[in-house]
């Protein structure tokens, strides 16, 4: 069987989904030979960023292929997937091809994979751009007809998943994600000793997440800012992230915020980096409207950092009792929720050990087993009855 993975999204300035096609193909490489057998299955890995891949030298049964993109956007990486990816695939005779964003190539001698990450083009289409909703609706369906496996994160998502394209149903497979290993704290689990990260000082609260309406970062501007007006000593709110679509009404909100002073906008950082600020932060504030994961809550899980994060949401799914939840549409539970974080060291130290338990449910090296037991399981089956 030779696979051939996209990773268009790898590379300088990387958001969720790029770290989580990273962190899917180290951890399929990390997999014991027994299972992976690279002898007779090979993962091919297109990319634009072949740096990004070091950690490939020398691992048998993996390849990495150099890509060129013709621009460093979203626009970009759509036209090599369907143009570069399809001819790469076909020259190589690869038998899948595994998409870990969303679409596959609808065209190619081929079988495809891919992973569904959210419905949010259906959800909230209003928090995404025109042009890439219409991109969405368009072919997000029409790939998962194509698709031989359709792999989700979350039960949440699988069942949104099958309730838009019931065809789904069965080539459905899970693929649960995790931290990524550099945000793993060797403090975390069996009572080890605690880490330096797990003893810094915290102080101020932390954002994570694109600069865009779905993450409800304008909402929790205003119930930071009301609290910050009546109690000089608030903490702060740290805000890291790269501007998204559609942000002016979360710049409104800084301006307006009534001491700007405590708000420090950060933008993209760099992993070294965004480990220190939730080593260093009194907790992760994620009212997010909608998620199919929530990468950032398992991070800060990883590193010690209590969790606020939104009910109704697959977020909720990840955290069970390990954060608090609340509605991200009232003002009042956001205010009420962030208060008790700032003066309840009890309740952080909670949420602290709980989400250290709850993380050994969301570890790569799970995912990517699952996720290679499913290509074992397509490929024999396909052998079977090559039709």
């Amino acid at each position: 069987m030779r696979v051939l993975v996209s990773a268009l999204q790898v590379g300088p300035g990387q958001t969720g989904v790029g770290r989580f096609a990273r962190d899917l193909i180290e951890s399929l490489s990390k997999l014991p030979a027994s299972l992976r057998r690279p002898r007779e299955h090979e993962f091919v890995i297109a990319a634009p960023h072949p740096e990004a891949f070091g950690f490939l030298d020398g691992v048998e049964g993996f390849t990495v292929v150099p890509i060129p993109l013709l621009r460093e956007d979203s626009w970009g990486r759509m036209l090599c997937l369907h143009t570069t990816i399809p001819r790469l695939g076909t020259r190589l005779a690869v038998d899948l091809v595994l998409v870990p964003n969303y679409i596959a190539p609808l065209w190619g001698s081929f079988a495809t994979a891919v992973v569904v990450h959210d419905l949010t083009f259906v959800r909230f289409p209003e928090t995404m751009p025109p042009l890439k909703r219409l991109y969405y609706r368009w072919m997000v369906g029409r790939s998962m007809r194509r698709a031989d496996l359709v792999f989700v994160t979350t039960e949440t998502m699988a069942r949104e998943v099958v309730g838009y394209e019931p065809s789904a149903l069965y080539k459905l497979r899970r693929m649960p994600g995790g931290a990524s290993t550099s945000f793993l704290d060797p403090g975390g689990e069996e009572g080890e000793d605690e880490s330096a990260g797990w003893k810094t000082p915290r102080h101020d609260f932390l954002f994570v997440g694109t600069l865009e309406p779905r993450k409800n970062l304008e909402r929790l501007l205003v119930a930071h800012g009301r609290l910050c007006r009546f109690d000089p000593e608030f903490p702060g709110l740290k805000i890291v992230g790269g501007r998204g679509w559609e942000d002016e009404g979360i710049r409104r909100a800084m301006r307006a915020h009534p001491d700007p002073s405590r708000l420090h906008i950060l933008g993209y950082l760099d992993e070294e980096e965004l480990r220190r600020q939730y080593d260093e932060s009194l907790a992760l504030l994620f009212p997010s409207l909608y998620e199919g994961f929530g990468l950032p809550v398992l991070e800060a899980m990883a590193r010690g950092c209590p969790v606020l994060s939104s009910r109704g949401i697959a977020t909720a799914e990840l955290v069970g009792d390990a954060a608090l939840l609340v509605d991200p549409l009232d003002l009042g539970e956001l205010e009420w929720a962030m208060r008790r974080l700032a003066t309840d060291s009890a309740l952080r130290e909670r949420l602290r050990t709980a989400g250290r338990l709850r993380l050994r449910a969301f570890r790569w090296e799970r995912g990517a087993r699952l996720t290679m037991e499913a290509l074992l399981g397509w490929w024999t089956a396909r052998q079977e009855d090559p039709r």
